[in-house]
């Protein structure tokens, strides 16, 4: 392991006029440099008080299975909704911790990685008997963990532990590991991460060489977008187009520090406020719907779906009487005159109570 590393964590938390946005992202291997997972917890605890919605964003190759363990105990106890995000992949404990949230978003080319815990020790026989048994307890633990969030049956789960499974983000939407599938991202790890990958089992052949083209690019980028350089740009871009109101909506989208991703989800946020606008819907509908993971086909349709609705409820509301003519009896201006009648005597009855 490198010296004077960063953090394998980072718990940030923004406060705006309307509210506050916390974000923990796991980036690189779980209990590296001697940060435990009980300093997690205390940071957690510290930043995310009362229960706070979170953004939880991975990108690590694993590490400290009892860390590990330890944490994803912790965030299933939370209050707060918890929306994890695969921001290239998930692989080992960290896909434990993944499992912890309420909703897992993946981009297409991201990954997850499940197999049976394993580590290196050294001691007498009953020391490695006893580490054995704990290592059993674990499996035991990420079987139910990975069985309870995907809907699996726990015998698939172990075969599929056994035999160290990698799953892109369609195949972990199929099996229920997964959510929502987004658009690619760029992959990139750092060296230690990297070289701790290459050491699993039946990993695909590209994955690796994607991770380095991806670290290579991002070290010749001119500019590295940050997490708040992405922010800053999201908030200013949503200023300018007149999407205040989406502004978080949007973030919740674009938290992986790309702002190529950011500048997508603010043109789908965009189309979604014109078709809302074009229905008369409310603001309180458009960020709805960019918060629901549809697609602007799917919001489109569901948009006509309650136009036909309201419509088909006024008709029924100006139904004429029992006896009366029926609607298509009627002729234009005869109901138009109606309704200015109506209109009129509204008029005349408010002025008359405010007498």
């Amino acid at each position: 392991m490198s010296m004077n590393k960063q953090p394998w964590y980072t718990i940030k938390s923004s406060v705006n006029a309307r509210n506050s946005r916390v974000e923990i992202r796991i980036h690189d291997e779980i209990g590296a440099g001697g940060i435990t997972s009980e300093t997690f917890i205390k940071d957690l605890e510290r930043l995310a008080p009362g229960g706070k919605d979170f953004v939880l964003s991975i990108n690590s190759p694993g590490g400290d299975v009892f860390a590990a363990n330890a944490i994803y105990n912790e965030l299933t106890r939370y209050k707060g909704k918890i929306t994890g995000r695969v921001e290239g992949i998930a692989a080992s404990a960290a896909s434990l911790i993944l499992m912890a949230a309420d909703r897992i978003v993946m981009p297409e080319n991201a990954m997850i990685m499940i197999h049976n815990p394993w580590t290196v020790t050294g001691g007498e026989a009953k020391d490695l008997r006893n580490l054995a048994d704990m290592m059993d307890e674990q499996r035991k633990n990420f079987v139910k963990a990975y069985a309870k969030r995907s809907g699996q049956p726990a015998a698939e789960i172990e075969r599929m532990m056994d035999e160290t499974t990698w799953m892109g983000a369609d195949e972990a939407m199929r099996l229920g590991f997964c959510d929502e599938v987004e658009d690619p991202v760029r992959l990139v790890a750092s060296a230690d991460a990297i070289a701790m990958l290459a050491k699993h089992k039946s990993i695909p052949e590209d994955l690796i060489a994607s991770m380095r083209r991806g670290a290579q690019r991002q070290q010749k980028d001119s500019v590295v977008d940050t997490a708040q350089t992405v922010e800053e740009y999201v908030r200013a871009e949503c200023r300018t187009r007149n999407l205040s109101h989406l502004t978080d909506a949007v973030l919740l989208k674009a938290s992986n520090g790309s702002r190529e991703v950011a500048q997508r989800h603010i043109q789908f946020a965009s189309d979604v406020q014109s078709l809302c606008t074009a229905a008369r819907f409310p603001r309180l509908r458009s960020i709805e719907f960019v918060k629901s993971g549809l697609d602007l086909e799917s919001i489109r349709e569901r948009i006509f779906d309650e136009i036909v609705s309201a419509s088909d409820a006024d008709v029924l509301n100006n139904r004429p009487p029992a006896g009366g003519p029926s609607v298509l009896e009627q002729l234009p201006k005869d109901v138009y005159a109606r309704r200015r009648q109506e209109q009129s005597d509204g008029r005349s009855h408010h002025l008359v109570n405010k007498q």
